[in-house]
This record gives structure tokens, C-alpha cells and sequence, in this order.
């Protein structure tokens, strides 16, 4: 009877220890969505704040977060991970420990102007990239509605023999692009390149509506439509994959050999019709 009275006051002496060591002494983490204050007797894991301030006197291991309020760190804080600081401010006590950098993101005056300059080229680029595939597609079916049978002799050399058409577009873009490096660097030179990107450009416009037509046609749904509208087809289709990032600048590289190769092979049936004549 004895000896268990003995282990009884055992036991109530070591829960009354376990009871007088404090209950917030150590803790996985937080996350509040108020003010938070850290006791110096405290050990986090992690604390994350949201739209509250962050006061820390004790331990956090990991990170600290602190969204839309300020972080407060006293002289006794402890800090061994990354801390972020959203839309607030970081009060550092001389004597803090804090052994990783600390990110803060301020909504001031300058960073809201970054912010604002930012979204705005972006939107810009996107609506100038949005017009320009707009005017593609309009002008790549014009040229369709407006030609008749002109570019079917486009279409035809296209389907087959396309890969030769391409080559002779890389060799003669080789040769463009040495001779307008060339015009440029004399400026009396400069309005001849102007004009050969014009030309250029025409050439696209015109192999890429023959290049639309033909995909267009291809489908089971434009049999018996008219041209125009399997060029407009096709057209949606190409300039959607040329917004594509990277994909699309391949593409694009593609399109204009293409159209440099048709246009060399054009001007070659031109000079070798007139010598037949």
C-alpha cells in the first residue's frame, strides 16, 4: 500500500511538471489572419500572416510570411529561414538573429508605378500582337477573294515539291540577307533595302494566302465553299500557331524561306519564258 502511494505521488509530481512547462512553447507553425505576436518562449516551425502584423520575440525555424501587414523583429527573435514580406514593412531590433536574407515587397509609390508599367507594356504587346494577327487574317483573305486563279500555280508547285521550293528559299534568303547587310551599311544603299523589304513583305502576304488556301481546302467541311473561305480557315489556323512562344518564330522563319523560295522560282519561269520568246 505504501509503494503504491509512492508511485501515486510520483506520478502527480511528473504531470505537474509536464503542466508547469508552458503550452506554447514549441508549435509546428501558424497561420493567422490577424495580428500574431510570437512570446520569446515560443519555437515555430513556420508563421504565415495574413492581412494582420507579425510581431516575433521567440523562434521560427523555417519561414516567415507576412502578406499585407508589418513585420516586427525584437531583440531577443531568432529567425533561421527566409522571410517575405508582402504589402507591409520590417522593424529589425539591434540584437535580432536573422540568418537568411529578408524579401520585402512594399506597395509604394514607385513599386505601384513598376507595377502599372509593367501591365501596361504587356497589355500593349498583347493588343499589338492581337491587331497584327487580325490585319494577317484580313489581308491573307483579301488577297484570296481579290486574285481568282492567280495563286492556284502557288498552290500546285507547293503540294508537290515543297521541300524543294524551301531550300531554294534558304539559299536565296542567304543571299538577301548578305545584300541588304550590304545595302544598309552604305546609306545611299538604304532605300534600296527598304525597298526589297517591301517586296519581301509582299511575297509573304502572297505565299502565305496560298499556303492558308491550301490547308482550307484540305478540310472535309470547306468542300464546295468558296476559296476565300478556306483561306480565311486556314489563315485562323496558321496565325494561331504562330502566337505560340518559340513555336511560332520557327513558323514564322518557315513562312518567309517559303515565300523567299516561290518568289525566286517565279521570277527563274518569268526570265526563262521571256528567253523562249
Amino acid at each position: 500500500m505504501r509503494l503504491f502511494r509512492i508511485r501515486l505521488l510520483a506520478s502527480i509530481v511528473l504531470l505537474g511538471s509536464l503542466l508547469a512547462v508552458p503550452f506554447t512553447a514549441y508549435t509546428a507553425g501558424v497561420f493567422a489572419h490577424q495580428s500574431t505576436n510570437v512570446p520569446a518562449d515560443q519555437t515555430l516551425d513556420d508563421l504565415v500572416v495574413l492581412g494582420g502584423d507579425a510581431t516575433i520575440h521567440g523562434t521560427v525555424n523555417d519561414s516567415v510570411v507576412v502578406l499585407n501587414g508589418n513585420l516586427k523583429l525584437t531583440a531577443t527573435a531568432r529567425i533561421h529561414g527566409v522571410m517575405l514580406v508582402v504589402g507591409g514593412t520590417v522593424e529589425q531590433e539591434e540584437g535580432a538573429a536573422v540568418s537568411n536574407a529578408i524579401l520585402n515587397v512594399s506597395f509604394d509609390s514607385a513599386t505601384r508605378n513598376s507595377l502599372l508599367l509593367g501591365s501596361g507594356l504587356v497589355l500593349g504587346t498583347w493588343l499589338v500582337q492581337l491587331a497584327g494577327s487580325v490585319l494577317l487574317v484580313l489581308l491573307t483573305t483579301g488577297i484570296v477573294y481579290f486574285s481568282k486563279e492567280k495563286l492556284q500555280s502557288i498552290v500546285d508547285r507547293s503540294r508537290r515539291s515543297p521541300g524543294y521550293v524551301l531550300l531554294v528559299g534558304c539559299l536565296s534568303g542567304l543571299i538577301l540577307l548578305a545584300v541588304t547587310i550590304l545595302l544598309f551599311v552604305t546609306v545611299i544603299g538604304i532605300p534600296v533595302a527598304l525597298i526589297m523589304s517591301m517586296l519581301l513583305a509582299a511575297a509573304f502576304l502572297v505565299s502565305f494566302a496560298a499556303l492558308s488556301m491550301m490547308i482550307g481546302e484540305g478540310w472535309n467541311g470547306m468542300l464546295g465553299r468558296p476559296r476565300w473561305m478556306a483561306a480565311l480557315a486556314g489563315a485562323v489556323l496558321l496565325v494561331s500557331l504562330l502566337n505560340i512562344p518559340f513555336v511560332g518564330g520557327l513558323l514564322l522563319l518557315g513562312f518567309v524561306l517559303f515565300s523567299v523560295g516561290h518568289t525566286t522560282l517565279w521570277a527563274r519561269d518569268k526570265l526563262t519564258r521571256r528567253k523562249a520568246d
